[in-house]
């Protein structure tokens, strides 16, 4: 796939991975372009009338992308892009800036826990001990440092069941 490039033709049998984006310049088949827009129904192709064709003026039903996977029909491309410019390279690109980026919410809950949960179990910790202290029934501390988290915890303050 690294080694094509623009203007190279390649065939793609049936039932393969097409290799690069590109225009059709021979053949007629349905491709499967779901790995790429999520369409759950294979797209007709067929042969750009004007086989030096422009990938990005040609139709849509002339124009393939590479990862879609072709049908029963045998197709000839034209490839239009190099490996690393493909429409599925940009997608994958996207996908991982996407989850290297944290967004403000992420951010702010990130630093909150940092600081809330040491807090809540330090908080449990100290109700544990403080019967201890001024001769209190050990079961109160106790039903008192369980009861810490549960308070602390989102779920409590809004109502919804665990």
């Amino acid at each position: 796939m690294e080694a094509l490039q623009i203007g190279d033709v390649v065939i793609v049998r049936p039932n393969e991975r097409l290799p690069a984006d590109g225009v059709v310049i021979a053949g007629q088949s349905s491709v499967n372009q779901a790995p790429i827009t999520g369409e759950s129904v294979p797209v007709d192709k067929a042969a750009a009338v004007d086989a030096r064709l422009d990938f990005n003026k040609a139709g849509p039903e002339h124009r393939v992308f590479a990862g879609t996977i072709n049908g029963a029909g045998v197709l000839e491309v034209r490839v239009a892009r190099r490996a690393t410019e493909t429409t599925l390279a940009r997608v994958v690109k996207m996908v991982a800036e996407a989850e290297t980026q944290r967004s403000p919410t992420q951010r702010f809950t990130d630093r909150f826990q940092r600081i809330f949960v040491p807090a809540v179990l330090g908080l449990v910790g100290l109700l544990l001990f403080a019967g201890a202290v001024p001769d209190g029934p050990l079961s109160l501390s106790l039903s008192r440092a369980k009861a810490a988290p549960g308070a602390a915890s989102p779920r409590a303050a809004s109502g919804d069941p665990p």
